[in-house]
């Protein structure tokens, strides 16, 4: 065969394959479309990422790939900083979160990971990061905290089943005793806020244990501490977060991290926001800041498995999410916020819109990796104590409903957390789809109202207050504590808790009172 028809034919060849590769792709790519609607609607998952994107970049760029300048180490990083955390429950939460969020679109978040660290790297070009990183790295060179030993239980139903039935709004064995703790956690272990938030996490989960450990384990909940998560994690507004807000901690114990109030934008800024992104206004951030805290969301996994598997206790929720326009308060800052509400309404719930889908695809994929199956959504901005109901109804209400409805398709147990005083707000969550699983958090609520109007389709919790635990006498623990039992007890679905969280400085004398009286006089 002469060398020109040998080169024809190896054309021909090649032409044809790539043909097929072609149609193959195409088929691929069809088939895969129509799968991602079947799983996640019209609006599936890959388009929610794409949203993501465009929130935080701006236009989204069809080569952007190509213009990177900067490549993430992720796998020599990683390696590292895990220093052999990986487990095999580690490991199967991961494979089973590739096979549930796919491999394209987990390819997308890994390429949103690259460009975030570039555009970082970009934003800290004229930013001296020296000493910031050497208390970051001081504060990581923490000896590690020692564990207390472990309490043996002696119950009919672990903390799982109980907390479980009261969720699906049966009686228990006895009312759940479930105080919400964060930098109580700290102070208990004696760690400061600054070592609680840049100190090595495993402090963190080793602090939850001591507290547990020394509340005998009568404790039927813990909750993973999220404040390294919000400071160097959160690249959307989803509450206080670093890349966009001042954030301070303290040496002092007890002490908690401190988000600084003010306006960090102006409502004339949304328009640029949307057109380049909320990059625009991130704050610098070392770019080791943050690597250290993706390292630590994988480290989560021994954590979770250690609670939710091994002691059968659940964790209050290992993903989160805010309403946008409680979004749009943690950067415009409280007072220009309620100014935009009253003469830039349009513009709020066009922003509202634009972050929305953005919000639902960063809490998919956290519960996606972690494999807990509840999302707690923080209401606190968004309450009759801060807006009307027009502005409830115009600006928040069908946000929140998408959120619930995309949390009830998942199979997911909503955790409504919700501060100050919603009682004028409740006849609102009767919208929300009858075949959900939902917990209502309650700070200042009349909860015996809450019980009344919503107790036969919502788990009701909390309502003993903070200052209570921390200020009141031992008869005014066990007479509150009393008379919630008393309203809410009958027929199930009622756990203890405080509102909101409990505080840093509060005696741990008064816990073990609140503890002992629910015990006592909780049983069914």
């Amino acid at each position: 065969m002469k060398k020109k028809e040998l080169q024809a034919r190896i054309e021909y060849y090649r032409s044809r394959m790539e043909k097929a590769s072609r149609e193959l792709k195409l088929s691929l790519k069809q088939e895969l479309e129509e799968y991602e609607v079947l799983l996640y609607g019209k609006k599936g998952l890959r388009y929610r990422i794409d949203k993501l994107e465009q929130v935080l970049y701006g236009e989204i760029e069809k080569n952007w790939f190509n213009e990177l300048r900067f490549k993430w180490p992720v796998s020599n990083n990683l390696k590292i900083l895990l220093k052999g955390s990986y487990s095999s429950f580690v490991l199967k939460n991961l494979i089973e979160s590739i096979s549930k969020i796919g491999i394209i679109n987990l390819g997308k978040l890994a390429l949103h990971q690259m460009k975030m660290s570039n555009e970082m790297r970009r934003i800290n070009l004229n930013h001296d990061h020296d000493d910031d990183l050497k208390a970051f790295i001081q504060y990581r060179k923490k000896d590690t905290l020692r564990s207390l030993r472990e309490p043996i239980i002696d119950e009919e139903l672990t903390s799982y089943e109980r907390f479980n039935r009261a969720v699906q709004l049966k009686e228990p064995d006895r009312i759940p005793f479930t105080p919400l703790m964060d930098y109580f956690y700290a102070a208990n272990n004696n760690l400061s806020s600054k070592e609680f938030v840049l100190g090595p996490i495993e402090n963190v989960f080793t602090a939850v244990k001591n507290t547990y450990a020394k509340f005998e384990g009568k404790v039927d909940m813990v909750h993973m501490p999220m404040g390294r998560l919000y400071s160097f994690y959160n690249t959307l507004p989803l509450g206080p977060s670093g890349f966009y807000n001042e954030l301070q901690y303290s040496d002092e114990v007890p002490s908690t991290l401190q988000f600084i109030e003010k306006g960090y934008i102006k409502i004339k800024d949304l328009e640029k926001i949307k057109r380049l992104g909320l990059r625009l206004i991130w704050r610098p951030i070392s770019n080791l800041k943050i690597l250290e805290t993706q390292a630590d969301i994988l480290k989560i996994g021994k954590f979770i498995n250690y609670w939710e598997n091994k002691k059968q206790v659940p964790i209050y929720s290992t993903s989160g999410i805010v309403t946008p326009l409680e979004g749009l308060c943690y950067l415009m800052g409280i007072t220009n916020w309620a100014k935009a509400m009253r003469k830039n309404r349009e513009e709020l719930k066009e922003f509202c819109d634009l972050l929305l889908d953005a919000t639902i695809a960063n809490d998919y994929v956290m519960y996606s990796l972690t494999q807990v199956k509840r999302t707690y959504v923080c209401l606190e901005r968004v309450s009759p104590m801060f807006i009307s109901p027009k502005n409830f109804e115009d600006l928040v209400l069908d946000n929140l409903k998408e959120i619930v409805k995309e949390n009830v398709r998942n199979g997911l147990t909503t955790v409504f957390h919700m501060d100050t005083d919603w009682t004028p707000f409740f006849h609102y969550f009767l919208d929300f789809p009858k075949n959900g699983r939902y917990i209502l958090h309650l700070e200042d609520s009349d909860i015996f109202k809450a019980k009344e109007m919503l107790g036969s389709r919502f788990c009701i919790m909390g309502n003993i207050q903070t200052k209570l635990l921390r200020f009141g006498s031992k008869q005014q623990i066990i007479d509150k504590t009393k008379e919630l039992i008393e309203g809410c007890k009958e027929g199930g679905g009622y756990m203890m808790s405080e509102g909101c969280e409990v505080a840093p400085d509060t005696p741990f004398k008064n816990l073990i009172v609140w503890r002992d009286t629910t015990l006592k006089y909780g049983t069914y």
